[in-house]
């Protein structure tokens, strides 16, 4: 006599699951979960004119459905079938970026998957000794892949939500992002003409030798009683090597070991932009400098004459720079104009 299908409670549970957070990603608010930039990457993205989350909402409803009947072999295959889709998408954002909204599904469809072959596996009742496992009980080369894929998103994911980090002086939330090393002449000649900008920049420290370990910390305290950073940078270098280390010792192991930490994450941001060198200047839009309206064009040497906005080649040269031990380099022609008329407007 044929035994009817029975409902298969955990596949079906899961499933649920996964519709209904499909669900939520295409009609809800998907971005009050997501940590990552790539959920706004991958939010739009569509099949055939049809969203993503769409088709994961239809495919866990599949699924569902043969949970609901008891169809684990079919449940196994179909989920087996969306695992491997699952692992090119897992490829295409680690080379992009990471969903944190995709990766839960994708847990979401794994553990579907285990539990459709883990009922596959006990209806084929017990083996003998010696007998080889059966398909349900044995090692899935297809979730391995998946797990490490998984893995290496995870970790990308994890690499991500570590911030860079700015010292309390200027503005955190400001367009324009300077990495600084209190050892590097250029960045201190930019700290030093930035006495008009504080409000405009974010300074982002880095250890680009030894011993800018105490001259950071000495920074970091002089900052957060509310002094300048071009005033307290003087005042570091003016108190040598003592300044810097009655710092530290004010800190605790644990302090400096989260500044240690801190400052290894911001010398990464540079060299993971493919630059060794400092300082290290990010513009979140178009500097001001850079465009000017018609009335000053003529202050550019070889601005096209009735341009609306015209652009200072030598803008784009570099007036100074520091890259580990080799000693600073200035080039004999700086760039024109105050570092305070560069961010104003940005």
């Amino acid at each position: 006599m044929m035994t009817r299908p029975r409902f298969l409670a955990l596949p079906f549970l899961l499933s649920l699951a996964g519709m209904l957070f499909c669900c939520w990603n295409l009609w809800g608010a998907p971005e009050a979960l997501c940590v990552t930039e790539g959920c706004r990457l991958f939010q739009n993205v569509a099949v055939a004119g049809v969203s993503l989350w769409a088709v994961g909402a239809g495919a866990f409803a599949g699924l569902l459905l043969a949970a609901l009947l008891g169809l684990a072999p079919l449940g196994r295959c179909a989920s087996a079938f969306g695992l491997a889709l699952d692992c090119a998408l897992l490829c295409v954002m680690i080379a992009a970026a990471p969903c944190f909204n995709c990766l839960i599904i994708g847990l979401l469809l794994a553990l579907t998957f285990l539990a459709f072959r883990s009922a596959c596996g006990g209806r084929s009742g017990g083996r003998r000794i010696g007998e080889r496992p059966r398909a349900g009980h044995s090692v899935s080369l297809l979730f391995a892949v998946w797990g490490v894929l998984f893995l290496l998103d995870a970790g990308v994911v994890a690499h991500g939500l570590m911030k860079t980090w700015p010292l309390p002086a200027g503005n955190a939330a400001a367009a324009t992002r300077i990495y600084f090393s209190p050892s590097c002449g250029a960045c201190r000649d930019l700290v030093a003409a930035s006495a008009g900008a504080a409000p405009d920049i974010a300074w982002y420290p880095v250890a680009e030798r030894e011993e800018d370990l105490a001259a950071i910390a000495a920074l970091l305290l002089r900052t957060e009683a509310g002094e300048s950073l071009p005033a307290a940078l003087e005042s570091v270098r003016a108190g040598g090597d003592s300044a810097g280390e009655s710092a530290v010792r004010a800190l605790s192991p644990a302090q400096r070991a989260a500044l240690q930490l801190r400052l290894w994450r911001n010398r990464a941001h540079v060299l993971e932009a493919g630059s060794d060198r400092l300082p290290f200047v990010e513009f979140a839009g178009a500097p001001a400098m850079l465009l000017r309206g018609e009335s000053s064009a003529g202050d550019f040497p070889g601005a096209a004459e009735g341009a609306g906005r015209t652009v200072d080649e030598s803008l784009f040269g570099v007036s100074g720079f520091c890259a580990g031990e080799e000693p600073c380099e200035k080039p004999e022609h700086p760039a024109s104009g105050s570092l305070h008329e560069l961010m104003n407007g940005i």
